[in-house]
């Protein structure tokens, strides 16, 4: 049998932060959705076509997503784009276990204060630098 060492799920980060953020670092934390959700349905008030989320926005705390954190990574605004890994090992365990994959929700401390909003390439992104998921194995 196969042994999971390690799983990251890896995001290019496509920021061009202001010269607010020069000096603030940001917790990004990554929490494991538990509604099914339909990314052509899903707003801020529905998971699918007349389905709401628990609350505006999901709730990151309860039904919705969470409420474990799978994983708090520190970030620095200022830092050149690129990629990002974030270890999500317990959210593929769970998974392997027999939990239902509804995805990751990922989620910027203070993200709405001016100039620390995040931006993440997503897999529509014409370049290849969209969402990965790596799973290494003994």
């Amino acid at each position: 049998m196969m042994t999971r060492k390690q799983s990251y799920l890896t995001l290019h980060s496509r920021n061009s932060p202001s010269e607010q953020a020069i000096y603030t670092r940001v917790n990004i934390s990554l929490l494991q959705i538990n509604q099914e959700w339909d990314e052509m349905d899903a707003t801020s008030m529905n998971r699918l076509s007349g389905v709401p989320w628990s609350q505006e926005y999901m709730d990151e705390s309860g039904p919705d997503a969470g409420p474990q954190l799978l994983t708090v990574e520190p970030y620095h605004p200022k830092r050149p784009q690129g990629y990002m890994a974030f270890n999500v090992k317990k959210a593929v365990k769970n998974w392997q276990n027999g939990s239902p994959n509804y995805g990751l929700l990922v989620i910027a401390e203070k993200e709405n204060n001016p100039g620390l909003a995040l931006r993440f390439r997503s897999r529509e992104h014409a370049e290849p630098m969209g969402p990965f998921l790596d799973v290494l194995c003994d």
